[in-house]
């Protein structure tokens, strides 16, 4: 085929095209092929009964197919960085049998799909990871997360678990159980302590009412406080204010039950106790059964009083011996009906304790020997008394027992 057109920059001829600028050059080397308008090259591509552009081109040119086609062997514009050579190639099904390795980013204005079914959305600020069509029960999907900018919100859709945070379903409607959780603010109607062996759960009633129950039939419920170490070397105690609390301790009025220390251990006591510091009122304490409410009155004046009769420790004997147990008795009885009684000093004494000794039946004699026993007799006359009538009050000093019921006159 051979044509000539007019002009230097068209020349077609024995089936070639030349393009040139000054001079024709070989049609197979376009490498000044941004002098080829679109309609020389339909025309040349015809001419030689080519149906693609083989060899390598250079230049910049538009490219438009129809149909279907491929290209083979596409090679990037630049072997070093894979620089395919034009911010505007675009692909509308691009299909690669290798990885992917970018620079930069890769942005999508729709949904990105992959074989493996995970699937990345972008929607109104909200990033969508979603695993669809894998088909498995424990699919793992990992989600790195940084904090160098702005905090991040993370939402779920389904009953997932969390490897290395949760691994257990925690929805709203689930039961999670966590082993030592610090919980700041919680606000809920009951809890449930899951014992070794036994539940307690707390019950919170009629509005104003927190109590805690036993969740086993037949079980005990006990209420305990102690310190870390047990040593009784701290206070522990149990407060109930009436006014003031306990972060300001200038004003108080409360009713304390605890145990208090001292260095010195014969010291140490348990207490309940009314107590009150500034402005504060010290009220007064009561003990009572049923409806006899002043039963026992201990007054903030320090006295006390009781609206019933008080009765005390009794104990009788009817033989002689050393060192009667008199521990907790103020009244000792003595049978001289059938024989002498002599006593040789008492034991269980406490420092204050007032004891009667009273002779029940009469008959013959009670004898009081002064020095014997673990706590001996101290009589007025400072000598062993013999009566056979009525008795004597005694009182302990911790380590004898003083006649109380005479006075030795000078």
């Amino acid at each position: 085929m051979g044509y000539t057109g007019e002009g230097k920059d068209r020349n077609i001829w024995k089936g070639r095209l030349a393009v040139t600028e000054e001079d024709p050059k070989d049609p197979y080397d376009l490498t000044t092929k941004k002098y080829v308008d679109s309609e020389s090259l339909k025309a040349w591509l015809l001419s030689v009964g080519q149906t693609g552009i083989t060899g390598d081109k250079t230049g910049t040119f538009n490219l438009t197919t129809t149909g279907e086609g491929g290209f083979g062997g596409l090679m990037p514009y630049d072997s070093a960085t894979y620089d395919l050579g034009s911010v505007g190639l675009k692909w509308r099904n691009l299909i690669l049998s290798g990885n992917i390795t970018t620079l930069g980013d890769i942005k999508a204005a729709g949904t990105v799909t992959a074989d493996s079914g995970v699937r990345i959305k972008e929607s109104e600020n909200y990033l969508t990871l979603l695993t669809e069509g894998l088909g498995e029960a424990d699919t793992f999907l990992k989600f790195n997360m940084t904090n160098d900018e702005t905090d991040r919100i993370m939402s779920f859709v389904g009953n997932p678990t969390l490897g290395d945070w949760f691994d257990q379903p925690v929805k709203t409607t689930s039961s999670p159980t966590f082993a030592n959780p610090t919980v700041t603010g919680l606000t809920t109607d009951e809890i449930t302590f899951d014992g070794t062996e036994h539940d307690v759960k707390t019950v919170f009633r009629a509005g104003y009412l927190l109590g805690f129950q036993a969740q086993d039939s037949g079980w005990q419920m006990t209420w305990e406080l102690w310190n870390k170490d047990g040593d009784g070397t701290d206070n522990v105690n149990l407060n109930l204010w009436a006014h003031g609390v306990p972060a300001d301790l200038s004003n108080y009025e409360l009713m304390q039950i605890g145990y208090i220390t001292n260095a010195n251990p014969s010291l140490r006591y348990y207490q309940i106790g009314s107590l009150a510091t500034g402005t504060g009122t010290t009220y007064p304490l009561k003990i009572f059964t049923g409806a006899n409410t002043d039963q026992i009155l201990i007054k903030a004046d320090g006295n006390v009083s009781f609206s019933k009769s008080i009765s005390s420790g009794t104990a009788t004997v009817s033989s002689s011996a050393v060192s009667t147990n008199v521990s907790g008795i103020n009244t000792l009885w003595v049978d001289v009906s059938g024989a002498n009684v002599t006593l040789g000093g008492l034991a269980g004494g406490v420092d204050g304790q007032v004891l009667n000794i009273v002779i029940s039946d009469i008959g013959n004699n009670l004898i009081l020997e002064v020095g014997t026993g673990t706590q001996p007799f101290i009589n007025h006359t400072s000598a062993t008394e013999t009566i056979d009538g009525g008795g004597g009050v005694y009182v302990c000093d911790g380590t004898h027992w003083h006649d109380a019921s005479h006075a030795k006159h000078v």
